[in-house]
């Protein structure tokens, strides 16, 4: 995993062990000095392997002395072949990234497994009680059912060596109802859809007419009630939307469809453009004299306004006859190809316009970035999503971030002056792909924040408000790039001193701009700082006049 992944990781694991349950769990079961952080990854881990976050699952969790190399032991009798879940699992610190797990460790969880679970050879093995525990509730299900067994090797380090996989599929062979999975995947603990049973979602067709294309994508077209659409959404919440690149947009389109449905519910098909789903299989199942289509992964890429309005109504009344009475077309596309999905997406969303912007919110490491910024309370709105503004007071779109950014980073002020397209076009994919400046875009962030409020307080008084901003901020971190040092050790910098960096910077510049406009009869401060020249008459100014960099000018 890359840094900013684990940084995110670990931000979870922080607030997890603040949990009052995972407090009181951890007191009763971590040695003298222990670190946490390790048992809250055991948790986490368990969390996201049932989608469930209560503290009554903690009785699978097995780690501790005597544990076997068996962190986790998870019984799931819900199917008719009942399956044991055994997870070892190993964290890795900041210090070893690159490391994952062990050879030696492999093969001892393996032998462990064969030992205690094929040649049933116990004898001399000892079991703490948690263990213990869970070992005799799978004698007693072992006595009157069929068993599978699912081994995972979890870490948060790098993939295991290919010698490893090799001594797996060895040991698969020889044991038939074991599958071994290593997961150290960024996704399975924060974004996607993970768990085999959660994967999938059986929606009952209206009629066992439907339309399949079998192409390049194989494609159906459905007709279902709206009840299996909000039931979709109940199931896998925003989620569902993550394809999507214009998600909860408010706009009157809504009330029009909540008055369509609400008004005339046997209307609303004929009145509604449909939903288009993709994902990673569909099938179709004919099932008691109904058909049900199977979909593995779905995602809504068209209809998000749709799906979410009629939950809206269908989460206060469940029950509400025009849920029964109402259909919709439903479009499913079989594909996991990116290209063919982007080019879906563009398809399905003619009749609104989709931007450049639009399309670039989809980038998988701005996700991410979305998810740091949100551990530290921001909101970075990377979709034309009003709803989101209003979830957090801190907000700002990714855009106008960029625009921040490369204004103090990439020292071109004038550029984030003149145009946000021009940056969006070169700048973008360049920042928002790289998973190392995390910390650099948060600061970017805290710094504007300072000085935004004083900044725009000045207008009235200072000419060059409000075309000097990226200039501002780029003097600011041109003159003072302490600032990134102190907060690379631990996200923390002087509030006060910006303050007096930002005072400093205005003064230089309202010195330099008042000296030009002597001399120039058609000066005008949007031209100015729209061009290549102002930046480089500011940084002129400061080598010419070797400026103390703690202290205001005039002091």
């Amino acid at each position: 995993m890359t840094e900013l992944e684990n940084t995110i990781i670990k931000n979870k694991l922080l607030e997890l062990q603040e949990r009052e349950d995972i407090k009181e769990f951890i007191s009763m079961r971590k040695r003298e000095n222990d670190n946490t952080i390790p048992l809250c990854f055991v948790i986490f881990t368990l969390q996201r392997f049932l989608n469930n976050y209560s503290s009554e699952i903690l009785t699978d969790i097995t780690d501790g002395p005597d544990d076997n190399m068996i962190d986790i032991f998870n019984i799931n009798t819900k199917n008719k072949n009942n399956i044991i879940n055994i997870f070892q699992v190993k964290y890795k610190t900041e210090s070893n990234l690159n490391t994952t797990i062990q050879s030696n460790d492999i093969e001892s969880f393996l032998n462990k497994i064969e030992k205690v679970f094929i040649r049933g050879d116990i004898d001399n093995i000892r079991f703490n009680n948690y263990l213990l525990a869970k070992y005799n509730e799978y004698k007693d299900l072992e006595k009157s059912s069929h068993i599978r067994f699912n081994l995972f090797l979890v870490t948060n380090g790098n993939d295991i060596s290919e010698y490893d996989k090799k001594e797996i599929d060895k040991f698969e062979k020889r044991n038939h109802l074991f599958k071994v999975k290593v997961i150290n995947d960024f996704n399975f603990f924060i974004t996607k859809i993970h768990n085999s049973e959660d994967s999938i979602y059986k929606m009952t067709l209206e009629s066992q007419e439907h339309l399949t294309i079998k192409d390049s994508i194989i494609s159906y077209v459905v007709n279902v009630k709206t009840y299996e659409i909000c039931s979709l959404y109940e199931k896998y919440g925003e989620h569902i939307l993550d394809e999507n690149v214009r998600k909860r947009i408010k706009s009157q389109l809504n009330n029009k469809i909540k008055k369509s449905i609400v008004d005339e519910p046997k209307m609303f098909w004929y009145k509604n453009n449909g939903i288009s789903i993709i994902c990673k299989r569909a099938e179709i199942i004919p099932l008691g004299g109904m058909t049900t289509i199977e979909l593995e992964e779905p995602y809504i890429i068209n209809g998000g306004q749709t799906t979410t309005t009629l939950y809206n109504i269908f989460k206060k009344d469940r029950n509400n006859k025009i849920f029964y009475d109402s259909s919709i077309l439903v479009r499913i596309y079989q594909t996991t190809q990116q290209d063919l999905i982007d080019k879906i997406v563009i398809g399905t969303n003619q009749q609104n316009k989709i931007t450049e912007y639009d399309l670039r919110s989809k980038n998988e490491n701005l996700k991410k970035l979305k998810i740091f910024f949100e551990s530290k309370d921001i909101s970075l709105l990377i979709e034309r999503n009003v709803e989101e503004k209003i979830n957090k007071k801190r907000n700002i779109t990714s855009d106008y971030l960029l625009q921040i950014y490369c204004s103090m980073y990439r020292k071109v002020p004038h550029i984030a002056k003149v145009s946000k397209n021009k940056i969006i076009k070169e700048y973008y994919d360049e920042v928002y792909n790289n998973d190392k400046i995390y910390k650099d875009l948060l600061l970017s962030f805290y710094i504007y924040e300072t000085i935004i409020s004083d900044y725009n307080s000045l207008k009235l008084t200072i000419k060059h408000v409000p075309h000097s901003l990226y200039s501002v901020l780029f003097l600011i971190f041109y003159l003072h790039k302490d600032i990134k040092k102190e907060f690379d050790k631990g996200y923390t910098f002087n509030i006060e001193n910006i303050k007096i960096y930002f005072n400093q910077a205005m003064e230089i510049i309202t010195k330099i701009t008042d000296d030009i406009r002597k001399n120039d009869e058609n000066f005008t401060y949007h031209n100015f700082f729209k061009s290549k020249k102002s930046t480089n008459v500011i940084i002129d100014y400061v080598k010419n006049n070797e400026i103390n960099k703690n202290i205001s000018i005039n002091d």
